[in-house]
């Protein structure tokens, strides 16, 4: 026997806008199931009623988010409620609001229904028949649920039917919670759209907000060392920031009242370590936000050395020690020791010291040991066997160079060894000190995402080909984000390893706005940060840029320099547009290493094929996903660490006939 909850909230007519006056809980004791288990299949509804459903509901899905149809319905998901079970179901708390119709008495029968719709094609349906407590003089019906959904669940619409006036209305579910149709006189629904008096528009669902943390980012001037007069710009992913405050290691030195926010300021003749803090404000003077960035980082004190020497006692073994210094206002979290690829030891605390044993160890091993900080970034030092003698410590910097090479039919090859390739620096060929195909090193993956108005009718099959290509794509050790953007971009969901949560995600995009497609891509490379391993960006967009800030010299910089391969997904020209937008998005793909693939998708009298469309995005996701998983490593070590010029100055060839090779930029560990 178990006791199953729900909650009823009833406001009055005549309160203020979503004040509680009464709280009504109704207890059912003897229901099957634990609490909260889903929404229980009813037994009465027929197939052709269920059909009738889910049709209103894909309508929904395909129309404007919220838009109801005679009964104004409002849902969504409560953030932060979601629990996955051992079988991978999420389940999550669902909040309703219904406006209540006059004359709607005590026990009068609501059908609420949930279609959730998965990577498959068969929608998940749950529902349940509810009575009414009694809402004299209420305006709202509050319904409180926990489901459970599916591990591969996109997105969901909620239904609910008057069984006794014969009206039904929806509305998609958001995520965070309802804002709720307001319940005083002067709001109307007009086209779907709750108004008030003044005919400014009230959504019913909240849409994914943005992390405060992420309202601006400081966007780095180009280069490693930094002196004398420099610019730092920010980019915004809200209108809610008023003004800008600038500090530079802990003092304020500028206040910015005007967008583009921007730090003019003059460091001195000679690079040293700096601090830079930009607080956003609301126009109440609230800090809303902030952003940090270290200029000249190299020059702090956070380090990590290795040093090796033979094991105590005369042993067959080398003894790896790793002195470790932190910057300030810094805490180490850990340090790891590797023999190539091959975790040794994870330590917490000094000394920090891991023993190897040479018999293991063959000529084209390395030795490493990584030191971590808690704010996730990361020092590598490298040190290559057989180079020098124990106890020595070498200065190396191993930069390592992903290729991709495919067949005249631009298929990926994975059988080539190292002898298949020539590495050159400049006009200097490079002896190749480690090779592998990099089908094991982490990813790091990003997607960026085109939600602005012209996106409205591609948005299900760009959401569905999205969500499909990160399931296939994404393995335990990788990592991946989402941003979307329209006229600014936004963090729709942070790096994680927890695919679940990011797929649910899509299910909340909407189409509106502009198109600021290069302050996407540049706020989606600054969320790479220090992420270890492989990394990729992957953008789909159908528009030509339009607003935003930054432009495509800026993206290929910052890309470059993040060690970040731009792959395109190009829609332009699918409804008619102009594909402006190819030429930067192709010299953006050569410069990084990555691809642009065009979407086609209209048939011979020139309309749009939805269908085609769909098995396109599939296609050109899978290119892309094959190619991540074909890339080779290669490495090479120099005495100092490479300029930005320089490695763009590295060149892949392929030795053996027939065959394309393109470089991936390099990135530069130690």
């Amino acid at each position: 026997m178990h006791t199953r909850l729900f909650g009823f909230i009833v406001i009055p007519a005549n309160g203020p806008r979503l004040r509680l006056r009464t709280i009504i809980y109704l207890v059912i004791v003897g229901c099957a199931g634990p609490v909260g288990l889903a929404l229980s299949q009813t037994p009465g509804p027929t197939p052709v009623r269920q059909s009738a459903v889910q049709d209103f509901a894909d309508a929904l899905l395909e129309g404007p988010s919220g838009r109801g149809r005679g009964l104004d319905v409002a849902a969504a998901f409560i953030s932060g409620s979601e629990i996955e079970d051992a079988e991978g179901r999420i389940e999550v708390a669902l909040d309703v609001v219904v406006r209540l119709e006059p004359g709607w008495g005590e026990g009068r029968e609501l059908r609420v229904t949930l279609v959730a719709y998965n990577l498959e094609d068969e929608p998940l349906i749950l529902e349940e028949t509810v009575a009414l407590p009694a809402p004299a003089g209420a305006a709202l019906w509050v319904y409180r649920r926990n489901v459970l959904l599916r591990e591969e669940f996109l997105e969901a619409v909620l239904v609910v039917e008057d069984l006794v006036g014969g009206r039904r209305g929806g509305a998609r579910v958001g995520y965070g919670s309802p804002i709720a149709p307001a319940p005083t006189a002067p709001t109307s629904l007009q086209g779907g759209v709750i108004v008030d008096d003044r005919g400014t528009a009230l959504p019913n669902t909240i849409v994914p907000s943005t992390p405060r943390s992420a309202l601006l980012r400081l966007v780095p001037p180009r280069g490693h060392s930094h002196s004398g007069k420099i610019k730092i710009r920010t980019l915004l992913t809200s209108d809610e920031v008023d003004r800008v405050e600038f500090l530079l290691d802990g003092q304020r030195v500028a206040l910015d009242e005007r967008e583009p926010f921007t730090l003019e300021i003059d460091l001195g003749g000679a690079p040293e370590a700096h601090e830079v803090v930009a607080i956003a404000m609301s126009a109440g003077g609230r800090e809303i936000g902030r952003d940090r960035l270290l200029l000249n980082s190299r020059l702090e004190l956070f380090d990590v050395r290795m040093v090796l020497s033979p094991t105590p006692g005369g042993g067959d073994g080398l003894r790896l020690e790793a002195a470790v210094t932190v910057p300030r206002d810094t805490e180490l979290d850990r340090v790891e020791f590797y023999r190539s690829t091959q975790l040794l030891e994870t330590q917490r605390s000094p000394p920090f010291a891991a023993t190897v044993q040479s018999a293991t160890l063959g000529p084209d091993d390395y030795l490493r040991v990584v030191a971590y900080l808690t704010d996730g970034s990361s020092l590598d030092d490298v040190r290559l066997v057989g180079e020098a003698a124990a106890g020595e410590r070498i200065e190396v910097n191993l930069v390592q160079v992903f290729a991709v090479a495919s067949d005249r039919r631009g298929e990926p090859l994975t059988d080539l060894e190292a002898e298949d390739f020539e590495v050159r620096l400049g006009k200097q060929r490079v002896e190749i000190e480690r090779f592998e195909l990099a089908v094991d090193i982490p990813l790091t993956l990003g997607l960026v995402f085109d939600t602005s108005g012209s996106m409205y009718s591609l948005m299900p099959d760009a959401k569905q080909a999205g969500a499909r290509f990160l399931a296939s794509i994404v393995r335990e050790q990788d990592r991946a984000f989402l941003v979307d953007f329209d006229t600014r971009p936004r963090l729709a969901h942070p790096l994680t390893s927890d695919l679940g949560s990011l797929l649910r995600r899509f299910g909340q995009l909407e189409a509106k706005g502009r198109t600021a497609l290069y302050d996407a891509v540049v706020f989606g490379t600054l969320q790479f940060d220090s992420a270890p391993g492989r990394r990729a960006l992957v953008v789909l967009t159908d528009g030509v840029p339009s607003g935003g800030a930054f432009g495509a010299r800026q993206c290929i910089n910052l890309a470059v320099e993040h060690a970040v391969p731009v792959y395109s997904i190009d829609l332009s020209g699918i409804l008619g547009g102009v594909s402006a937008a190819k030429l930067p998005l192709v010299g953006l793909a050569k410069a990084t290493g990555g691809r642009v693939h065009t979407i086609e998708g209209r048939d011979r009298r020139g309309m749009v094929d939805y269908e085609a469309v769909g098995r396109a995005l599939e296609k050109a996701y899978a290119q892309i996903g094959r190619e991540l998983r074909s890339q080779y490593i290669m490495a090479f070590s120099t005495p100092q660490p490479l300029t930005a010029d320089e490695i763009k100055s590295v060149k892949v060839k392929v030795l053996r006939s027939g065959v394309k090779v393109r470089r991936v930029v390099g990135t530069v560990i130690g």
